[in-house]
């Protein structure tokens, strides 16, 4: 069925027009004339005002007191309708492509042989060219002759995701902007895609053994050093990085370790061996015990950021590490780094662009190391928590979040990676944690947490939207892979697996949820980007990921930057 045949046949039965279901959605009344004309069609890879449409009509059916026409149904019917079209088309990606490097419309509008209010249409994404395959060759067939001339060739590459140089053919460009413009993820999002994959694939066992890190050793062999140090340059940096880690580890303090930077980092990343030693000093410290408050630069471009954030991932997971940034924007012209411990302190100061003019000292001298104290506690009170972490020593903590979670009235939107807690029935959820290898008081905690979080979603209900995509397994895909009872923040580190009448019990519980809460929308999928992480987006407000195992351990986002750049990654755009 076409999707204006579809759209016409639950007006019709629920006996509503156009503008009442506009009303009750918030999808404009012409864009809805237009969807039932049939001029007009949502991009396939767009659910967002798929979503909007299906609450619509699911409350409509409520309201008109007939047989309820359930969202997640609506939404499935949609998908299928629409499942057959063209190729999809991502107008942001598009516009991207033209205003990154000034394309002229109305010479590209001659060159493609379109008028240049269409692509402006196009550009704002109030069209889809109906032959996107034709539109991209065409447009390949423009740009071609002005890469490496108006075009510069690394940018576009980069633009494209390409993070290799490689010889560009007519054919190659083709395939290269086809994967870019028909893909839904914003550029930004493809390292923040990186960087939770890492989060989900990431094993802090198989990371321990790897890396040996039960083998070392804290050293204690006294480290003859002045009380002061000058060093100058890169090279300078890179001594003045080592002499410092190696004074905290053998010093007796167990003061936190203050870290700061916002010194130029692309020739110290070439360096793959200090890059390797820096970590490694990292490791010792958390292994003597230390507790670090890394206060990152974020004056760098998304993907920067989200390196940097991956590669200290395994360092995350320990839970000593407060990550913290300074939310004003820093100047670029004056750099400065900052590395403080009870007993040793590291400066430095430069000009951006000139690394080979930059000085840094190193003092033992108590009243060098008390000055340098006030300056980095003073820079803590500027700055804010870049993410809340808590893992298993810090339960209590993040159970008093899920409380006042409570108090939140943003719409909320879910990727899990199993059926969600909160609608388990109790009975069921009994017969599993009897199965399980622990103590009553564990147990009793895991129960705790999911009554809070089943009292959170109960509660924003009232006022606001839950949307969650979650996957449906079959009974053969169940039996080759059975899934765990996730329970985000459970002091149960171990798995608890469903037996397939327990998942077909809570599967359907989930349904029932659904069906009785109008603000509640199901978009089943046959499987989920993350196997062992759980996204939960609070609109506009925080993003909590939540690690199932290896290690249990959750991370609270509230930089708006990252949190922003989640939300356009994983939720539909309405439009």
């Amino acid at each position: 069925m076409e999707f204006s045949e579809r759209l016409n046949s639950y007006l019709e039965t629920l006996d509503v027009s156009g503008k009442e279901l506009s009303e009750e959605c918030g999808v404009s009344q012409v864009v809805i004339c237009r969807y039932r004309s049939g001029q007009r069609i949502p991009s396939p890879e767009n659910t967002g005002v798929l979503i909007e449409l299906a609450i619509g009509i699911e409350s409509l059916s409520r309201k008109m007191n007939t047989d309820v026409i359930k969202a997640s149904d609506v939404i499935e019917a949609f998908t299928t309708d629409l499942s057959d079209r063209d190729v999809p088309f991502c107008a942001d990606n598009f516009n991207l492509l033209v205003e990154k490097f000034s394309l002229n419309a109305s010479e590209m509008s001659r060159s493609m042989s379109y008028d240049p209010s269409y692509i402006s249409r196009i550009r704002s994404g109030k069209r889809r060219p109906p032959h996107p395959e034709e539109f991209i060759t065409k447009l390949s067939q423009y740009i071609l002759p002005r890469l490496g001339k108006s075009i510069p060739s690394d940018s576009f590459l980069e633009l494209l995701g390409i993070d290799e140089p490689e010889e560009i053919t007519a054919e190659s460009l083709k395939e290269l902007l086809r994967a870019f413009l028909i893909r839904r993820v914003h550029p930004d999002s493809k390292a923040v895609e990186s960087f939770l994959r890492h989060v989900d694939d990431f094993n802090l066992n198989d990371f321990i053994k790897e890396i040996h890190y039960d083998d070392i050793r804290v050293p204690s062999v006294p480290f003859t050093f002045p009380k002061d140090k000058t060093y100058y340059g890169i090279e300078g940096q890179k001594e003045a990085e080592i002499d410092i880690f190696k004074l905290i580890v053998l010093s007796k303090s167990k003061e936190p370790v203050v870290l700061y930077s916002d010194m130029d980092m692309e020739e110290l990343a070439r360096d793959q061996e200090f890059q390797k030693k820096w970590l490694f000093g990292l490791a010792l410290m958390l292994k003597k015990g230390l507790h670090l408050k890394y206060i990152h630069n974020l004056n760098r471009p998304m993907n920067e950021m989200m390196l940097g954030l991956e590669n200290l991932i395994p360092l995350y997971m320990t839970g000593q590490i407060e990550p913290y940034y300074l939310p004003d924007r820093q100047n670029d012209v004056f750099r400065h780094i900052y590395r403080i411990s009870g007993t040793a302190a590291m400066t430095g100061s430069g000009i951006s662009g000139n690394s080979e003019g930059n000085v840094y000292q190193v003092s033992t001298s108590k009243n060098v190391v008390a000055g340098i104290r006030l300056q980095t506690d003073e820079i803590l009170t500027h700055a804010l928590p870049l993410m809340e972490i808590y893992n298993e020593d810090h339960l209590g903590e993040f159970v008093e979040n899920l409380k006042a979670f409570k108090n939140d009235h943003s719409d909320m939107y879910q990727i899990l990676s199993g059926l969600p807690v909160y609608t388990i029935p109790s009975d069921t959820l009994d017969d599993m944690l009897s199965r399980y290898n622990a103590d009553i008081r564990q147990k009793e905690e895991a129960k705790t947490i999911f009554s809070i979080i089943r009292e959170n979603i109960e509660s924003k209900l009232e006022k606001n939207t839950i949307c969650v995509e979650m996957p449906i397994l079959s009974e053969s895909t169940f039996k080759e892979n059975p899934p765990a009872l996730q329970i985000p923040g459970s002091p149960l580190t171990g798995k608890i697996i469903y037996t397939y009448e327990e998942y077909s019990r809570h599967l359907k519980a989930t349904e029932e949820f659904a069906s009785a809460n109008t603000g509640y929308t199901l978009i089943k999928k046959s499987s989920t980007p993350f196997s062992n992480i759980n996204i939960l987006i609070s609109k506009g407000n925080y993003v909590c990921i939540s690690k199932m195992l290896s290690p249990t351990i959750q991370f609270i986002i509230r930089h708006p930057e990252l949190r922003d750049a989640i939300e356009k990654g994983y939720i539909p755009s309405p439009t």
